[in-house]
């Protein structure tokens, strides 16, 4: 290859226009001598380190190798470079909605960065081009109504009115980056892709996560253990020795226990018979894995990603278990092909196969729009960009299988089309490490969770649902600060309480930690050594355990409402979860009140205590200090708006030297049978006996707070990685991944 270069560059009879040679290189050792072979005239594609990428996303991303293969393909959309003298000065929001055949995904500057989704507030500058998916470079005109378009987006007055502009500019149009989860992984099968797969994994994960390898080579063993285990820092590496068709080896490996799997061809061969084979031994794997899958009786939850050589077998296999195929040869053949038409195209490509920035996501519809329901192309556009994703597509699942409708994709629809999306149809967005709904690292839970809780079936009704509250009962809680709700759980429905949240917290109890991050502690101002012998606490169960997640949610109608009426505020969401059991002769927990310690400052948040079982003077049950919420409120504005920092310790009377004021006033009391609940203000100052029996005293509560809470500083609960990504006075915690509403008044 380096001396065909050279040949062409060096023809005594060439003219003075410079060449653009693209050339495609095994090996990455040799790049720099064909950089220097090649000089500015010649662009060299790693095909491998293209594929590796290609994969590692892959399987994270269902369907992705389609849209690649369809967007290299010069039968169908493609991305396109344009000067659009009508847009200089406007933004690159105006761009997205300035086209009705046409999807803007990005700038590319006059000193030729190419920014994939940028701030929808960058200004589009006279040597800047935008970067289109279209169907034709003859295709991309403005639509004949884009200013009128423009303005509709800025003042929101499309016919749904689903989106504020201001809202939107605002915001970082890139989701923050996603906290990496623990995952446990499985190559199967070895090829010169897979120490680069191997390597680009560990971009996406976090410490702590296992790379399982099948391999039958002891030479493959030997470079693993000798030489690929130094070169990654968040994986460990554990080599299983077997034949991707041997139906035994693949049984031994407890396929259900991965996050994803992929499987890869051996070397690629120039022999077409060698080819043959390693796609067979492919098929064979696949059919091996359904068969293992099917006999199982367990749902699948992970995706298998599957590399061939030829096209035609990825037909054949289609009835496997595979989720996604990526045919390596035909997708490269597809690449070099784009970049001999403009070589800007591997500037695009750079960013949306790495791990560092804007990369194309397949997500549920229903997390941006309702179902069932038409609804325009523009209005999806839309509101994704709510999100901070970019829409580029869709992709309907009753076509999973029709190779004539490009398995269900259509990239870059008409802006007017009318689309109904079912359950389980999927946008396909752009957006920086966004993280799905519902989303969390099997292997993540499997540390979490080592022992195996038996799933409960939902109650209807978590709830009872026949409470209202009364006018008396509102008056009360703003003058006393708390409410107390008899039987709030039947007893059936305790009895679904205690299984799934006595399973989690047992599930978490071997991890010594309370958040669901590992190493994470809780930041709130306590007395550790004391605070550790007052009771198990164990946060945010709902995170790592679907279970409890669903019955707090189907909850929030009844606890919602309560805790929203009771405030006098539209809608509440979660900041935390916590179960707390005060162990046998377990400590006092001092007076203290609760929103000094959150990381948002509000005079409306609230808390709901449910007694798990009898909760007695003699155990350890809560008491009120009556009206204090009314003191502490007084103080915030007469200290210009902030509360005192308080220590939680073992001195029950410290918080009067902070607060004398108190110390005359009156406390009660608050035992409750199990099942029963109390709501109290964040700003009521409470606390609660020890325990002086030798039975525990289990209860959940729930930590919310009004929609549109902005970050104070305060660390509390949130991770390190959260608080990097938070700015003070800024940030608001209105991300339903973290902080989901509990209910909302219907207007």
């Amino acid at each position: 290859m380096i001396k065909t270069i050279l040949a062409i560059r060096n023809n005594p009879r060439r003219n003075n226009i410079n060449f653009h040679i693209v050339a495609e290189i095994k090996e990455r050792i040799n790049l720099e001598a064909a950089m220097i072979a090649g000089g500015d005239e010649a662009l060299f594609v790693y095909a491998d380190e293209i594929i590796a990428r290609i994969i590692a996303q892959s399987c994270r991303q269902s369907g992705l190798s389609i849209i690649l293969t369809t967007l290299l393909s010069f039968q169908n959309d493609e991305i396109y470079f344009k000067h659009e003298s009508a847009l200089i000065g406007r933004t690159f929001y105006d761009a997205v909605f300035s086209y009705n055949k046409c999807s803007v995904i990005g700038l590319m500057l006059s000193d030729g960065t190419v920014k994939i989704f940028p701030r929808l507030n960058t200004i589009i500058n006279i040597d800047d081009q935008i970067i289109v998916i279209a169907e034709d470079d003859d295709k991309i005109i403005l639509s004949s109504d884009y200013w009128l378009r423009i303005n509709n987006a800025y003042s929101g007055s499309t016919s749904s009115s689903l989106i504020n502009h201001n809202t939107v500019l605002l915001s970082n149009p890139m989701t923050k980056r996603a906290t990496k989860r623990i995952e446990q992984n499985l190559l199967l099968g070895w090829n010169n892709k897979a120490p680069l797969i191997a390597k680009e994994l560990d971009t996406y994960v976090a410490r702590g996560s296992e790379l399982h390898i099948l391999t039958n080579s002891d030479t493959i063993t030997q470079f693993i253990n000798e030489q690929l285990v130094n070169e990654l820092t968040e994986q460990k590496i554990f080599v299983h020795s077997g034949s991707l068709t041997n139906k035994f080896d693949l049984e031994k490996l407890n396929l259900f226990s991965y996050d994803y799997v992929m499987l890869l061809a051996n070397e690629e061969s120039e022999q077409q018979n060698l080819i043959e084979e390693a796609d067979a031994e492919c098929l064979i794997c696949l059919l091996y894995l359904k068969n293992i899958i099917d006999k199982s009786n367990n749902e699948k939850t992970f995706s298998i990603v599957a590399e061939m050589y030829d096209i035609r077998n990825c037909q054949l296999a289609n009835t496997t278990c595979a989720d996604d195929f990526i045919v390596s040869p035909n997708l490269i053949s597809k690449y070099i092909s784009q970049l001999s038409e403009n070589k800007n195209i591997k500037k695009v490509y750079d960013v949306l196969l790495t791990a560092d920035g804007p990369e194309i996501y397949l997500c549920l519809a229903s997390m941006f729009v309702p179902l069932e329901t038409p609804i325009s192309y523009y209005q999806i556009l839309q509101e994704t960009l709510k999100y901070q994703c970019l829409a580029i597509g869709y992709r309907l699942m009753k076509y999973l299988h029709d190779e004539t409708r490009f398995f269900g994709i259509v990239l870059n629809p008409d802006k007017e089309e009318q689309i109904i999306f079912s359950q389980n149809d999927k946008i396909i967005i752009l957006a920086e490490n966004f993280i799905k709904k519902n989303t969390i690292s099997k292997y993540l839970l499997k540390r979490l969770m080592p022992y195996t809780v038996t799933p409960t079936p939902s109650l209807t009704l978590p709830v009872t649902n026949s409470i209202s509250l009364t006018a008396s009962d509102i008056n009360s809680y703003r003058e006393n600060g708390y409410h107390v709700v008899p039987d709030l759980l039947s007893p059936s429905q305790l009895e679904q309480w205690r299984t799934i949240i006595f399973g989690a917290v047992k599930d978490r109890a071997e991890r010594k930690y309370k958040l669901p991050t590992v190493n994470e502690e809780d930041h709130t101002n306590v007395d550790f050594d004391y605070y550790d012998n007052v009771f198990t606490q164990r946060i945010n169960l709902w995170q790592t355990h679907n279970s409890v997640k669903e019955l707090l949610l189907q909850s929030g109608n009844v606890i919602g409402k309560i805790a929203a009426e009771l405030e006098g505020i539209d809608c509440v969401r979660i900041w935390c979860d916590q179960a707390l059991i005060k162990e046998p002769f377990a400590n006092p927990t001092s007076w203290h009140f609760d929103v000094t310690y959150w990381s948002f400052t509000s005079l409306h948040a609230i808390s709901v205590w449910i007694a798990l079982d009898d909760s007695t003077l003699e155990n350890g049950c809560m008491y009120f200090m009556p009206g204090s919420h009314k003191v502490v409120e007084r103080r915030y504005y007469e200290s210009n708006n902030t509360f005192p920092e308080i220590k939680i310790g073992k001195n029950m009377a410290d918080i009067f030297a902070i607060y004398p004021e108190l110390k005359q006033m009156p406390t009660v009391a608050v035992p409750m049978k199990a099942g029963s609940a109390s709501f109290h203000s964040s700003l009521l100052i409470h606390g609660a006996n020890a325990n002086m029996t030798p039975g525990r005293r289990p209860a959940m509560t729930i930590q919310m707070m009004p929609d549109n809470m902005v970050f104070n500083g305060k660390q509390n609960i949130l991770t390190k990685e959260q608080m990097n990504k938070l700015e003070i006075g800024v940030s608001v915690f209105n991300d339903d991944n973290c902080n989901p509403i509990l209910y909302k008044k219907i207007k």
